[in-house]
């Protein structure tokens, strides 16, 4: 089964096995457009809640908390990073 002029499918098995969603997206670059993009939903989502919701009922700390662990998780400096093992095989 052939794909394309440089080789097969054959060739990319088990490429991307190892990693995330995030880290296959424009072949491991950072900086892209795709990858501004989906760093900037989880703060768009953020403030949407906040705006739209009673501040006094809203647990905008436990948001917060979820926004910054999100953007964290979306540095290059934890590429490949696995904690507790979630994500390992």
């Amino acid at each position: 089964m052939q794909c394309g002029p440089q080789g097969g499918v054959e060739e990319d098995q088990g490429k991307y096995d190892l990693l995330t969603f995030w880290e296959q997206v424009d072949s491991q670059v950072y900086g892209t457009r795709n990858r501004k993009l989906f760093t900037l939903m989880p703060v768009a989502l953020f403030v949407l809640a906040t705006h739209g919701t009673d501040f006094r009922k809203q647990p905008l700390g436990l948001n917060l908390v979820v926004v910054l662990v999100l953007l964290i998780a979306k540095l290059p400096a934890l590429h490949k990073v696995r904690f507790f093992g979630i994500n390992k095989y």
